[in-house]
């Protein structure tokens, strides 16, 4: 080295593509928080939010596979590799569960009767059902 030298080190941050898929497909859809052109990746160490969405009438959302597990919804990713994610749902089958207990068909009730809708399989109250009830 004959002198003074100058050097310029340009860094990039490393990027890494999200896949999502649906399971059933065409039953649901998965929304990231941040949004992104098609065809871009995520920057390392960025914290993707993901919602998964029913689309089908009857179906419901129940869990997270590939790189994210659980049924937290919407759920949070760490972007520090490449990621595939699958949204799964399924039909749901519901139990529609009264209190009082007793069978109320052609009976007029008093006070303010509960209603819980849940899943058959685990009992899992399902949220956002609206119940209509008419006069006969």
């Amino acid at each position: 080295m004959n002198g003074n030298k100058s050097v310029k080190a340009v860094f990039s941050k490393l990027t890494y593509p999200l896949n999502i898929t649906v399971n059933p497909e065409g039953t649901g859809t998965v929304t990231p928080e941040l949004v992104i052109k098609a065809g871009k990746d995520y920057e390392h160490g960025q914290t993707v939010r993901l919602t998964a969405t029913p689309t089908t009438a009857g179906y419901l959302f129940t869990d997270w596979g590939g790189d994210l597990s659980g049924s937290e919804n919407p759920a949070e990713l760490l972007i520090d590799s490449a990621k595939s994610v699958t949204a799964n749902f399924a039909e749901a089958k519901m139990e529609i569960v009264t209190q009082p207990a007793a069978s109320i068909a052609g009976q007029t009730l008093g006070g303010f009767p509960t209603v819980k809708v849940t899943t058959k399989a685990d009992g899992t109250p399902i949220p956002n059902v609206a119940i209509n009830v008419t006069e006969k």
